[in-house]
Order: structure tokens, then sequence, then C-alpha cells
């Protein structure tokens, strides 16, 4: 509660409204009921899974932690050369030794009661959320899919009842993340036919056939096909645009690639 209403504080928000706001979120973040076992229980730490507050309610939480603990780090500011945060996942490019990584870390892991830092660490690749990160023998970053040793084609299927637009958009955003991930263009083509694949397993159609299903949607079946092409005919735009930012010219100095996560006990 103490971090979400210093991050509130700096929205200018009227203290009514403020007041109101934290009264609510404690409402949410004590009342936490639920059933394990035929029993009714109450959880006291942490927010609910699934809750619509656990993502900005974490957001708040590791915003201050970064400028109590992270930012105000000697050994963060001498050796961290990038730190990317996404909600509760941290990208971490450190150009440190082993040992110095290792003090950072248990920094991290004793600055807070009730929550610890898991970490992943490599010179060679590092897997971010769904992005793989490899470095070459050059020092040259390269991004592309990753995906969990158990992860499985989820994407909705074509006779869900949900609306013809949420099905339109999907195919679309599954194929731009595919070219805005991917850095490699021979990889690029790959996924782009595995997410062909995928749609096809889930009953969208890529040519002129019917899905499968009560569902239809012309449009979907049209967009499978435009959104490849349109996507194959930006791709060099893409690379060329993309060449500075995967690419870093020290790359070599680089000791360590890690990608940090929490979790409350």
């Amino acid at each position: 509660m103490t971090c979400v209403h210093q991050c509130l504080s700096k929205a200018n928000l009227h203290q009514d409204a403020l007041g109101l706001i934290l009264q609510l979120l404690r409402v949410v973040l004590t009342w936490n009921y639920f059933m394990f076992e035929d029993k009714y229980c109450l959880q006291i730490r942490g927010t609910a899974m699934g809750s619509y507050v656990a993502p900005p309610y974490a957001i708040c939480y590791m915003a201050v932690l970064e400028q109590e603990v992270v930012y105000t780090d000697p050994i963060y500011e001498r050796h961290c050369l990038r730190w990317r945060r996404c909600i509760d996942d941290v990208f971490c490019i450190w150009t440190g030794l082993q040992d110095t990584l290792d003090t950072f870390f248990n920094n991290l892991n004793s600055a807070w009661p009730g929550l610890q830092f898991t970490i992943t660490r490599s010179r060679h690749n590092v897997s971010f959320l769904d992005m793989m990160v490899d470095k070459d023998n050059a020092g040259t970053l390269r991004t592309d899919l990753y995906t969990k040793p158990t992860g499985r084609n989820s994407l909705l299927h074509f006779s869900s009842q949900h609306p013809p637009t949420t099905k339109k958009l999907i195919p679309k955003s599954q194929f731009k993340r595919v070219n805005r991930i991917v850095s490699d263009a021979t990889q690029r083509q790959h996924h782009f036919k595995q997410m062909h694949l995928k749609f096809s397993e889930q009953g969208y159609s890529s040519a002129s056939a019917a899905p499968q299903g009560p569902g239809r949607c012309s449009n979907v079946i049209f967009l499978l096909g435009r959104v490849k092409l349109r996507l194959e005919a930006k791709k060099d735009n893409c690379i060329q645009q993309s060449a500075s930012v995967i690419s870093l010219q020290n790359a070599k100095v680089f000791q360590a690639i890690c990608s940090i996560a929490w979790k409350t006990d």
C-alpha cells in the first residue's frame, strides 16, 4: 500500500480520490477468499492471481523498489549497461564479473522482506518473456521467438463465439509479433509458416476453404494471407530500422546477460 500511495502521489490526484483508490485497493488485497480442498481460505499476503489489480499493483511495487534499491546501488551504476522491466520481469545486460553480479543479486534478495528474485544468467543466450536473446561470436545481439517447453497451441479457435473483430485481429497481431521479435530473415520465414500452421489447426482458413465450426468470417480468411505478404514486403525496412537496437558496438565486453524475475513468498 505504501508503494502504491507513493506512485499515485505523483499523479496530482485530489486527496479524496487518492483516499478512495487506496481504500478500494485495501479491500481487494485483504478480502481474497478462495476455496481449497473444500475449505474456505483467506490470502493474507500479496494479491490474487488473475486479479485486474495485480499488474498495476506489481508495477508500483517494482517501481519503488527500483528507485530505492536498484538505482542507488553503486554496483548497479558501475556494471549494469541495460535494465529493462516488463511488470515484474527484468532483462539486464551486465558488464562486470560473476562475483559482482552475485553481490548485486544478493542485495536485491535482502532488500525487502517477502520479496525474492530468481535469476537466469548466460554469456551467450537468455530468454525474456516470449523472446530469446542470443549473442554471436561477433558480439551482436539477435532475437528470436521463445516458447516454454510446456507451451502448446493456445490460439483462440475459430469456432469460438468471440466477436468477429477479435478473430480478425488475432492473426494480424501474431504475425506482427513474429515480424517485431525475430531479427533473422530466414528464421522469420520459418516462424511465419509455423504461425500459419497453428492458425490452420485452430480452424482458420488460409485460402478459400471455409473454417470449421459455426463461426465464419471472410475478413479473417483474407487477413491470414494479406498480413503475411505485407510483413514480407516490409521486412527489409524493419531490419534496417532495428539494426541499431539489436547490434551494440561494445557487446564484446559483456560478461553476462541475465534475466531476473521476482516472486513473493
